[in-house]
C-alpha cells in the first residue's frame, strides 16, 4: 500500500490518500482511445516486463488488513479492474473481508464491469463506482448491487458527451481528462456538471480536465 497522487483520493485530514493492489497482473480491460492504449498501468507492465499473470498477492492483502490508522481513503485496485471476469470472485471477497474490521477507513473501487458487482456485498466503508468514458452506456447497474456505502460515477477519461448517463441515486461524480492531452469538449463537462447540480451531487473535476473553474468536492 502506497500514498497516491490521485487527486480525489484524500484522507479525512486532507492529506494524500493511498492505493492498494492486492490483485496483481496486467489489467485485461486494455482501455484504449482511437486504437491507442492509454492505461498507465498496462504501459508499465509492458515496459518493465512485470509478471502479467493475474493473481492474489497475499502480502498486499495482509498489509490492507493491518491498516488500523483512522480516516484513510484507500483506492483498492488502482492498476487492475477487480471486477473483471478474469479476476477470481473469491479473491475480491477476501479483500472485502480484510477491510470490514476497519470501518474508520474508506475503501474506493471503480470498474468498467459493473454487471459483476452483484456478486458481492459491500459494507458501508466501501465506495463503489463505475467508470464511463463515453455516452454509450445509458444505464448504471449500481443500484442492483449490494452497496451500503457511496455510489460513484467516474467519467475519466472523458472521451465523449456523457450527458445521457442517468445520475439518479449517485453520491459522487468524478470527471477527468485523457493524459497527456484531453480530447473532450468543455461543453461536455458543463452538461455533466449541470446534471449533477440539479440532483445535488458533489463533483470532483481533476486538474487534467483543464476546466476553467476548480471544482473539488467530496460526498459527506
Amino acid at each position: 500500500m502506497n500514498k497516491t497522487n490521485i487527486e480525489w483520493v484524500r484522507n479525512s485530514n486532507g492529506s494524500k490518500g493511498y492505493s492498494s493492489n492486492p490483485v496483481k497482473g496486467i489489467c485485461p480491460v486494455a482501455c484504449s482511445y482511437d486504437s491507442q492504449p492509454y492505461c498507465y498501468s498496462r504501459r508499465l507492465y509492458l515496459r518493465y516486463k512485470w509478471d502479467p499473470t493475474i493473481r492474489l498477492d497475499q502480502g498486499e492483502l495482509s498489509c490492507l488488513s493491518r491498516c488500523n490508522n483512522s480516516g484513510h481513503m484507500i483506492f483498492v485496485g488502482s492498476t487492475i479492474d477487480l471486477f473483471h471476469s478474469q479476476v477470481d470472485p473469491d479473491w475480491v471477497r477476501q479483500i472485502i473481508a480484510a477491510t470490514k474490521s476497519h470501518p474508520q477507513n474508506i475503501y474506493v473501487a471503480l470498474t468498467k464491469c459493473p454487471g459483476n458487482l452483484v456478486l458481492y456485498n459491500f459494507p458501508a466503508n466501501w465506495w463503489v463506482g463505475v467508470s464511463i468514458t463515453a455516452g454509450e452506456r445509458r444505464d448504471i447497474p449500481l443500484h442492483s448491487a449490494s452497496i451500503k456505502g457511496k455510489r460513484i460515477v467516474s467519467f475519466e477519461p472523458l472521451l465523449g458527451d456523457c450527458s445521457n448517463v442517468p445520475l439518479n441515486g449517485i453520491d459522487w461524480v468524478i470527471i477527468g481528462g485523457l493524459n497527456p492531452g484531453p480530447v473532450h469538449q468543455v461543453e461536455w463537462i458543463d452538461k455533466l456538471l449541470s446534471n449533477a447540480r440539479q440532483l445535488k451531487i458533489p463533483v470532483f473535476i481533476k486538474d487534467n480536465a483543464r476546466y476553467p473553474v476548480q471544482i473539488q468536492e467530496w460526498p459527506q
